[in-house]
Protein backbone atom coordinates (compact mmCIF):
# COMPACT_ATOMS: atom_id res chain seq x y z
CA UNK A 1 0.00 0.00 0.00
CA UNK A 2 1.22 3.44 -0.86
CA UNK A 3 0.88 6.29 1.66
CA UNK A 4 1.03 9.87 0.38
CA UNK A 5 0.99 13.17 2.28
CA UNK A 6 -0.08 16.02 0.05
CA UNK A 7 0.36 19.61 1.26
CA UNK A 8 -2.06 22.09 -0.30
CA UNK A 9 -2.15 25.67 0.99
CA UNK A 10 -5.67 26.12 -0.39
CA UNK A 11 -7.10 23.30 1.74
CA UNK A 12 -9.11 24.68 4.65
CA UNK A 13 -9.88 21.43 6.42
CA UNK A 14 -7.56 18.38 6.35
CA UNK A 15 -9.07 15.18 4.98
CA UNK A 16 -8.02 11.58 4.53
CA UNK A 17 -8.95 9.77 1.32
CA UNK A 18 -8.44 6.06 0.70
CA UNK A 19 -8.46 5.00 -2.96
CA UNK A 20 -9.03 1.31 -3.59
CA UNK A 21 -10.22 -0.70 -6.61
CA UNK A 22 -12.96 -2.39 -4.53
CA UNK A 23 -14.45 -2.21 -1.08
CA UNK A 24 -13.26 -4.79 1.46
CA UNK A 25 -13.50 -5.47 5.18
CA UNK A 26 -9.82 -4.53 5.51
CA UNK A 27 -10.46 -0.98 4.28
CA UNK A 28 -13.71 -0.68 6.24
CA UNK A 29 -11.77 -1.56 9.41
CA UNK A 30 -9.02 0.89 8.45
CA UNK A 31 -11.58 3.70 8.05
CA UNK A 32 -13.10 2.83 11.45
CA UNK A 33 -9.67 2.86 13.11
CA UNK A 34 -8.85 6.26 11.61
CA UNK A 35 -12.19 7.65 12.80
CA UNK A 36 -11.55 6.33 16.31
CA UNK A 37 -8.08 7.89 16.32
CA UNK A 38 -9.59 11.23 15.36
CA UNK A 39 -12.31 10.87 17.99
CA UNK A 40 -15.11 11.46 15.50
CA UNK A 41 -17.09 8.29 16.10
CA UNK A 42 -20.09 9.48 18.03
CA UNK A 43 -23.68 8.38 18.11
CA UNK A 44 -26.77 10.40 18.95
CA UNK A 45 -29.28 8.79 21.30
CA UNK A 46 -32.61 9.82 22.75
CA UNK A 47 -33.56 9.84 26.42
CA UNK A 48 -37.10 11.09 26.91
CA UNK A 49 -37.25 14.31 24.89
CA UNK A 50 -33.51 14.98 25.11
CA UNK A 51 -30.88 14.01 22.55
CA UNK A 52 -27.42 13.11 23.81
CA UNK A 53 -24.15 12.28 22.05
CA UNK A 54 -21.83 9.47 23.17
CA UNK A 55 -18.70 7.82 21.86
CA UNK A 56 -19.46 4.57 20.06
CA UNK A 57 -16.80 2.84 22.17
CA UNK A 58 -18.91 3.54 25.32
CA UNK A 59 -21.83 1.42 24.07
CA UNK A 60 -22.15 -1.82 26.03
CA UNK A 61 -24.86 -3.43 23.89
CA UNK A 62 -27.54 -2.63 21.33
CA UNK A 63 -30.81 -4.57 21.23
CA UNK A 64 -34.38 -4.48 20.00
CA UNK A 65 -37.33 -4.36 22.37
CA UNK A 66 -40.98 -3.90 21.32
CA UNK A 67 -39.95 -2.94 17.75
CA UNK A 68 -37.59 -0.21 19.00
CA UNK A 69 -33.79 -0.22 19.07
CA UNK A 70 -32.04 0.64 22.33
CA UNK A 71 -28.46 0.85 23.48
CA UNK A 72 -26.98 0.60 26.95
CA UNK A 73 -24.28 3.03 27.99
CA UNK A 74 -23.06 2.91 31.60
CA UNK A 75 -26.02 0.59 32.34
CA UNK A 76 -28.49 3.30 31.22
CA UNK A 77 -30.97 2.62 28.42
CA UNK A 78 -31.19 5.01 25.43
CA UNK A 79 -33.31 4.86 22.30
CA UNK A 80 -31.70 4.86 18.84
CA UNK A 81 -33.28 6.03 15.61
CA UNK A 82 -31.23 3.55 13.52
CA UNK A 83 -32.38 -0.01 12.90
CA UNK A 84 -30.27 -2.93 14.15
CA UNK A 85 -29.05 -3.86 10.64
CA UNK A 86 -27.89 -0.26 10.11
CA UNK A 87 -25.97 -0.41 13.37
CA UNK A 88 -24.18 -3.59 12.24
CA UNK A 89 -22.79 -1.67 9.25
CA UNK A 90 -22.02 1.46 11.27
CA UNK A 91 -20.15 -0.16 14.17
CA UNK A 92 -16.50 -1.28 13.94
CA UNK A 93 -16.40 -5.04 13.33
CA UNK A 94 -13.31 -5.52 15.46
CA UNK A 95 -15.12 -4.17 18.56
CA UNK A 96 -18.75 -5.30 18.21
CA UNK A 97 -20.31 -8.75 17.75
CA UNK A 98 -23.78 -9.44 16.49
CA UNK A 99 -24.90 -12.25 18.80
CA UNK A 100 -28.41 -12.61 17.39
CA UNK A 101 -30.75 -10.94 14.90
CA UNK A 102 -31.84 -8.58 17.64
CA UNK A 103 -28.66 -7.87 19.62
CA UNK A 104 -25.11 -6.54 19.23
CA UNK A 105 -22.59 -6.47 22.08
CA UNK A 106 -19.32 -4.63 22.61
CA UNK A 107 -16.46 -7.11 22.85
CA UNK A 108 -14.74 -5.24 25.70
CA UNK A 109 -17.86 -5.57 27.89
CA UNK A 110 -18.12 -9.36 27.52
CA UNK A 111 -17.14 -11.20 30.69
CA UNK A 112 -17.66 -14.78 29.49
CA UNK A 113 -19.61 -17.18 27.32
CA UNK A 114 -21.39 -20.09 28.95
CA UNK A 115 -23.04 -23.12 27.38
CA UNK A 116 -26.26 -23.99 29.21
CA UNK A 117 -27.57 -27.52 29.76
CA UNK A 118 -30.24 -26.88 27.10
CA UNK A 119 -27.62 -26.02 24.47
CA UNK A 120 -28.10 -22.25 24.51
CA UNK A 121 -25.10 -19.95 24.71
CA UNK A 122 -25.25 -17.37 27.47
CA UNK A 123 -23.30 -14.16 27.02
CA UNK A 124 -22.51 -12.68 30.43
CA UNK A 125 -21.47 -9.03 30.36
CA UNK A 126 -19.23 -7.31 32.90
CA UNK A 127 -22.21 -5.37 34.31
CA UNK A 128 -23.85 -8.77 35.15
CA UNK A 129 -26.38 -8.56 32.30
CA UNK A 130 -27.09 -12.03 30.91
CA UNK A 131 -28.22 -12.40 27.31
CA UNK A 132 -28.25 -15.23 24.79
CA UNK A 133 -26.47 -15.78 21.48
CA UNK A 134 -28.11 -17.54 18.57
CA UNK A 135 -26.56 -20.73 17.28
CA UNK A 136 -26.28 -19.14 13.85
CA UNK A 137 -24.07 -16.37 15.22
CA UNK A 138 -22.00 -18.59 17.53
CA UNK A 139 -19.82 -19.92 14.72
CA UNK A 140 -18.71 -16.38 13.84
CA UNK A 141 -18.38 -15.42 17.50
CA UNK A 142 -16.14 -18.39 18.30
CA UNK A 143 -14.00 -17.69 15.26
CA UNK A 144 -13.62 -13.97 16.06
CA UNK A 145 -13.60 -13.94 19.86
CA UNK A 146 -11.29 -16.92 20.37
CA UNK A 147 -8.63 -16.01 17.82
Amino acid sequence: MEVILQVDKNTQKPKIIICTPKRSSYFDDLVNKIRRMLGEEKINVKQGSDYLSFKISDIERIYTENHNVFCEINSCKYKLKERIYEMVDLLPHDTFFQISQSEIVNRKFIDKFKLTSTGLYQVILKNDVVTYASRRCMYKIKKEYLK
